[in-house]
């Protein structure tokens, strides 16, 4: 008698195959629109972050240093999610792997 039940490798394999998939327009095209914008800001909010400043507003790199105001109109959890997962890029992952 069989079983219906999904087994963990193919359930594994699936997944993985998914996410190759969805990350694969980043491998054949260049980045568009704002998204360097958005790696400025997510590497400014998750240094200043993990510096303890809670809610970041100041971007500390931009205008070649001197700092900017940094006006986010979007919600601030992604930004969140990138700064708890940023201190992989002390090992070596660039930004745009956390983005």
């Amino acid at each position: 008698m069989q079983s219906n039940a999904i087994s963990p490798v193919k359930l594994l394999l699936v997944s993985f195959f998914a996410a190759a998939l969805n990350i694969l327009p980043m491998f054949l095209f260049d980045a568009g629109g704002d998204v360097h914008f958005h790696y400025v800001l997510f590497s400014c909010f998750a240094e200043q972050f993990w510096q303890g400043d809670l809610y970041p507003r100041w971007c500390m790199d931009a205008n070649s240093g001197l700092g900017a105001p940094v006006f986010m109109f979007y919600f601030p959890l992604p930004y969140y999610i990138a700064a708890l997962i940023w201190p992989i890029t002390t090992i070596g992952s660039p930004m745009e792997c956390v983005y």
